[in-house]
């Protein structure tokens, strides 16, 4: 595939992205355009994707998060897609807290994380899906819009859990249907997926 026919793809991926966003759908439409689109994760630097993997837990069940992707450094996330409008922070003055959705994602998290420490766990999933999950393994999770959140603030608050744990959001000119396209001085890549996810 050439670099136009790959820009292509990417641009169709981010116009259908745009229009869930736009008609508000639900988060599994969301799951099914990245599966759909698999040259939106390649935009973002990640060279393969795996959609709902299965953490098979030996006492507590199966967990399934969205995807785990591997980032171009060959190493391994999971990455957690929620819908544009989650509230992430309440607005307080003194004191940061979570809206009690955006919290419950992070223990879903959590729960990942700590279910992949288990040797036993990490080794059954390693071979069923041909990857290696590093211990302290990133988790991004793509939730909320960027103009509505403080990033500084989510770092900090991200912090206190001491896990390996982002917010990815949404902005929102893809809500509005626009797009910006800019070009990377380095690769000279189309850079349009800026419009997509910050």
């Amino acid at each position: 595939m050439n670099n136009a026919q790959f820009c292509t793809l990417v641009e169709n991926g981010i116009e259908k992205f745009s229009v869930l966003i736009q008609l508000d759908e639900s988060e599994q439409s969301f799951q099914r355009c990245l599966e759909e689109h698999s040259s939106l994760f390649q935009a973002l630097g990640y060279t393969n994707a795996i959609p709902h993997p299965v953490i098979e837990s030996e006492t507590l069940g199966d967990y399934i998060p969205d995807f785990i992707v591997q980032r171009d450094d060959g190493l391994w996330q999971l990455l957690e897609l929620k819908r544009p409008d989650t509230k992430v922070l309440k607005n307080r003055t003194r004191r940061d807290s979570w809206y009690a959705e955006m919290q419950s994602y992070l223990s879903q998290c959590i729960d990942y994380i700590e279910q992949l420490r288990e040797q036993s766990v990490r080794s059954k999933f390693e071979r069923r899906y041909g990857v290696t999950m590093h211990l302290g393994f990133p988790v991004a999770i793509v939730a909320g819009l960027s103009e509505q959140i403080d990033q500084l603030r989510v770092v900090r608050m991200l912090d206190r859990f001491k896990e390996n744990i982002s917010l990815v959001t949404c902005w929102r000119q893809c809500k509005r249907g626009t797009r910006q396209s800019t070009r990377n001085p380095i690769s000279g890549q189309d850079q349009q997926l800026r419009c997509f996810i910050n």
